[in-house]
This record gives C-alpha cells, sequence and structure tokens, in this order.
C-alpha cells in the first residue's frame, strides 16, 4: 500500500471517529481512536505500526449525561467527565 493511501485511511478514519465522539450517545461505549503511533520493528522495508487505544466511558447523574476518555495502552484517564449536551 502507498503512504498516501495509508495517510488518507487514517485521517478518515480519525474523523469518522471524531465526529461519532461528539454525538455523546450513551449506547456507543467504545470509541478507538488512533494517536501516538509508534513503530515497533522494520523488517525488509516493512514497519508494523501500532496505535494507541482509547475508550469512553459515560454515566448519567441526575439525568445528564457524562463522558471520560480512558487511555486503554498506558491505563491511565486522558480527560476529566465532561458533561454531553
Amino acid at each position: 500500500m502507498k503512504r498516501k493511501e495509508v495517510t488518507k485511511g487514517m485521517v478518515a478514519l480519525c474523523a469518522a471517529v471524531m465526529v461519532a465522539g461528539t454525538l455523546c450517545i450513551p449506547q456507543a461505549k467504545a470509541a478507538e481512536v488512533p494517536a501516538g503511533n509508534t513503530v515497533l520493528s522494520i523488517e525488509d522495508g516493512t514497519a508494523d505500526i501500532r496505535a494507541t487505544q482509547y475508550q469512553w466511558y459515560y454515566k448519567e447523574v441526575n439525568g445528564k449525561t457524562y463522558r471520560r476518555l480512558y487511555d486503554l495502552t498506558n491505563q491511565k484517564w486522558v480527560t476529566d467527565w465532561i458533561l454531553c449536551e
């Protein structure tokens, strides 16, 4: 695959995940967002690239929905609780 095609695919995936995440639908419990890419190994001109994985967590308090982003790769919270409007 050409580098341009891979880049276009990653940009499209990021845009789709960002749009889906802004909708703040409680039924959609998880969203993987590629970020912080790291080259793990290079053999015969090919690279094995892995992306950091994230997951949205949702809670409801007094009829209001909140979400918080968790970094599954590094096992730490990325954001505070955010009110979904």
